[in-house]
């Protein structure tokens, strides 16, 4: 599904809508500004935070994530449009064709099937995983890796429907792994479930399978499994742990490739302005299917986080974050070349309206 067809069927929709009644009491606007300063101990010589998209540039006051939003919705059909740009989307969108590709942001239509069921078709967000790609939706400023190097955005189409008052599914068939342009003839697919046991407990298991070659390496398949669970332990305390982990075909191997992502991420309410965010994070990937190390050494590492969050009101949020990464492996550089850790300041500001 090209973007400028999921855009030319939103505008379709509002313009058959509009025959009926107004189109304005039934559209919403939105926006979204995330500016930051992050300072990296280990002083890139590029600029660059390595491994990460969310606020990448070090030692620099710049722009995170700036987005706008159109999106309209009626008993039958619904559609959005949205524009984007800041550092997230020139790294994670870097290998988009053109800037006109890398600026689309949910950008889609859909149309009703049944009470509760939606079939949508455009480019929209990933369908698995728990942290937001909003700040100021987190309880940690960045994101951890298992959301870095999983899909923020997808691109095909999307059922989504509530199966009873507790349990949701979406199903997805997409071009590929974080892509909007297709690379190869080859098609994703996969499915997310979401069970709220009770309203403390939630349950949430997705996958995703696919052929991630590019025509030119071949078949490279991969299977992407992520489960997460959040229990709210008390009513300013929850507690969320989540599981990531995926294989893929070896081109030079029998045996198929793997990484694996596990992260514990806790809330604290301290206030009805103020909270904590602590996440930990243990990655491997020594075969680099996500994540290339420096030699092919393979990356493996622990990740400590700990975010101040302070929340005027619920569309404003000033976070700072320690972040410090270490492990075996020298998988960083400082002035004095290869390094295991690497520790980062943080500070930034979000608004939503």
């Amino acid at each position: 599904m090209k973007p400028t067809l999921a855009l030319t069927l939103f505008l379709l929709v509002l313009f058959d809508s509009s025959a009926q009644e107004s189109i304005t009491s039934k559209l919403d606007f939105s926006a979204y500004a995330d500016a930051y300063y992050a300072y990296e101990f280990n002083k890139p010589a590029d600029g660059y935070r390595p491994y990460v998209t969310q606020a990448v540039r070090h030692n620099e006051f710049n722009l995170n994530w700036l987005f706008v939003k159109a999106e309209y919705e009626d008993e039958k059909v619904r559609g959005s449009v949205g524009l984007q740009t800041g550092t997230y989307v020139q790294v994670n969108y870097g290998a988009e064709p053109n800037d006109l590709t890398r600026m689309i942001y949910d950008t889609y239509a859909g149309i009703k099937l049944g009470e509760g069921v939606w079939l949508d078709a455009g480019v929209f967000g990933g369908h698995t995983g728990y942290e937001s790609p909003l700040s100021i939706e987190n309880e940690v400023f960045t994101r951890a890796l298992a959301t870095e190097f999983t899909p923020y955005y997808q691109t095909g189409v999307r059922l989504s429907t509530e199966l009873s008052d507790q349990l949701s599914l979406t199903a997805v068939v997409l071009n590929g792994w974080q892509i909007i342009s297709e690379t190869n003839d080859a098609k994703s697919y996969g499915f997310n479930l979401t069970y709220e046991v009770n309203d403390k407990l939630t349950l949430n298991y997705g996958n995703l399978l696919g052929n991630e070659g590019d025509g030119m390496v071949g078949k490279k398949y991969r299977i992407y499994n992520h489960f997460y669970t959040r229990y709210q332990v008390s009513d300013g305390f929850h507690l969320m742990l989540s599981l990531d982990h995926g294989s893929q075909e070896a081109p030079d191997s029998e045996e198929d490739a793997s990484f694996f992502f596990a992260t514990l991420i806790g809330g604290i309410k301290l206030s009805d302005k103020v909270d904590l965010g602590l996440r930990y994070e243990y990655v491997i990937d020594e075969d680099g299917i996500l994540i290339a190390s420096p030699g092919g050494i393979g990356f493996e590492n622990n990740i400590g986080s700990v975010s101040f969050n302070y929340r005027p009101q619920s569309n404003i949020a000033w976070r700072t974050e320690l972040r410090i990464a270490t492990g075996d492996n020298d998988l960083y550089f400082d002035e004095d070349g290869p390094t295991n850790r690497a520790n980062t300041l943080m500070t930034g500001l979000a608004v939503k309206f």
